[in-house]
């Protein structure tokens, strides 16, 4: 059940093209499991597991990334991780699978007790487990790899076993392989079982080579030597796919996007000559705007996604995916790319949003774009920048010199998807000292919490929240729903009972996957 509040709804129909319940349970899937260095929670951080489903066409199959923190080849197994895909494994399904990062810790101790044995022998080791005081037979990493492999092919799915990517280590100029343990021994495993093998260990490293240790540290580990940020993660995702592509008669790269298949278009600067207060001239501060354009009828409307990532990193699965499946009901689509911490704070973040709405505006004529139709969409960070720019917009500099600047800055529709609204009691605490730092004061924490920055003049809104989410409560949309009715301003609320944060379109739940639809009858009621 999912309690729904719901004002101004819409009698359109035409959902953004995401596949029925029965389509879903019919499709494909392909499981990633792993450590962190494939999936963690760590704000700034990424494993390559998220951003790689970017790179399947998802019409045709799903992407389900459940790697976890802090787990070996062992315990997630014992934690009963593997059990919950077995559950949902079926044949003509694929298993990509990663581990060795954790495996060489102690076997048992008071800490994490997650060491496997090492090799691929048949030896064991018993023990009372002093974490979970159960009695354990512990077996070697091979063993563990094995299971995952023979399971796998039981219920008819493909496993493809995967070495470990190299840590940002080097000696005498080379990346330190890991082909001699645990990158040689998933080789092993997978030769023996028969199954594919893609050494990511040794085509990671032969591309961090090539960009040289200062850059790769700089670029891609900014906090230690073993988990990359998203730019990172996106390079270890791209080696995967390079390694599936070389896979012979491997039946999971006929679901992979052709290159150049994309509607993206390549990325519009911001500001040529430099962003305001840019502090450098690398990838992180230059602001851009990607273009998605619909394949097929286009209405006419634009809207702008700010991807969330609490102020620290921008999500990939609320970038592109979202833009493409506005393009799926004619709305041509633009994912912004915006400053954030730790390097910037407040004001960047705003004045790119506002740059990018002016820029779309003044530029409506060429992408054959109304001007007047002209919406933001953002998700948690994303949502508190989206709501931002409905709050404090201008009319533009009509004596401007730059032609951008002289067009208004505010959005025709905002669309807040678990939004941070904000700054005050029932924040997020990290969006919060990423974008007004440590210890703001009182009359900062107030111009930007938004609920209180509502006008007549502030645009209508879509909002969805869950009411049991931990990390951004729903008293963020509660109060900036009730702030937009005392104004009189037009909105739509969606509550959902329950859901976690950062869900985007909706993942694999029923349920959540019901809010896209629901938008786009509020988009058509609104003209776009």
């Amino acid at each position: 059940m999912a309690m729904l509040v719901t004002v101004f709804v819409s009698h359109a129909a035409g959902p953004f093209v995401i596949p029925t319940r029965a389509q879903q349970s019919s499709l494909p899937t392909v499981f990633i499991i792993g450590d962190s260095t494939v999936k963690t929670p760590t704000e700034g951080q990424q494993g390559w597991g998220d951003p790689i489903a970017d790179l399947f066409d998802q019409a045709r199959i799903k992407v389900q990334n459940r790697a976890r923190g802090g787990r070996s080849s062992r315990t997630f197994q014992t934690e009963g991780l593997w059990d919950q895909v077995l559950a949902e494994l079926k044949p003509g399904d694929f298993v990509l699978m990663q581990f060795g990062h954790n495996d060489s810790g102690a076997i048992n101790d008071t800490s994490r007790a997650r060491g496997s044995i090492r090799g691929t022998g048949e030896e064991t080791e018993e023990i009372d487990n002093l974490i979970t005081r159960k009695h354990e037979v512990v077996h070697s990493f091979g063993w563990y790899m094995r299971k995952y492999v023979s399971d796998s092919k039981a219920k008819g799915a493909t496993p493809i076993v995967l070495s470990l990517i190299p840590r940002n280590i080097w000696k005498d100029g080379k990346v330190v392989r890991g082909a001699d343990t645990y990158g040689g021994w998933a080789a092993e495993v997978a030769k023996s079982q028969g199954a594919y093998f893609i050494d990511l260990n040794e085509i990671v490293a032969k591309q961090y080579e090539a960009i040289g240790p200062e850059k790769v540290g700089k670029d891609y580990f900014p906090a230690d030597h073993t988990h990359t940020n998203p730019s990172g993660a996106r390079l270890n995702a791209e080696a995967v796919v390079s390694g599936l592509r070389e896979l012979k008669n491997c039946p999971l790269a006929a679901f992979l996007l052709k290159p150049g298949s994309s509607t993206a278009v390549n990325p519009i600067l911001l500001w040529p000559e430099g962003a305001p207060g840019a502090i450098g001239q690398e990838p992180p501060d230059i602001p851009t705007l990607t273009l998605y354009l619909p394949r097929e009828k286009a209405t006419g409307a634009a809207v702008i996604v700010c991807p969330g990532g609490g102020y620290t990193h921008l999500a990939e699965h609320e970038g592109r995916p979202v833009a493409e499946a506005l393009n799926s009901i004619g709305i041509t689509a633009f994912v912004l790319k915006y400053r954030h911490g730790p390097r910037y704070h407040h004001p960047a973040p705003l004045q790119d949003a506002a740059r990018a709405i002016r820029l779309v505006r003044s530029r409506a004529a060429e992408w054959k774009i109304d001007p007047k139709r002209i919406g933001v969409l953002g998700f948690s960070a994303g949502g508190h920048l989206a709501s931002t720019i409905g709050t404090h917009f201008d009319a533009g500099q009509p004596n401007s010199a730059d032609a951008v600047e002289r067009v208004s800055s505010r959005p025709d529709v905002m669309i807040l998807i678990y939004p941070v609204i904000t700054m005050g009691e029932f924040g997020h605490s990290g969006s919060r000292k990423q974008l007004l730092g440590e210890n703001p004061s009182a009359g900062m924490v107030k111009l930007l919490s938004n609920e209180e920055q509502v006008t007549k003049q502030t645009p209508s809104a879509f909002l969805v929240h869950t009411a049991n989410d931990t990390a951004v409560p729903v008293e963020n949309s509660l109060r900036f729903a009730d702030a937009l009715r005392k104004m009189g301003v037009p909105f739509e609320l969606h509550i959902y009972e329950r859901g976690p944060h950062g869900f985007g379109l909706g993942g694999n739940d029923p349920i959540l996957l019901s809010w896209p639809a629901r938008c786009a009858d509020w988009l058509r009621l609104q003209g776009f």
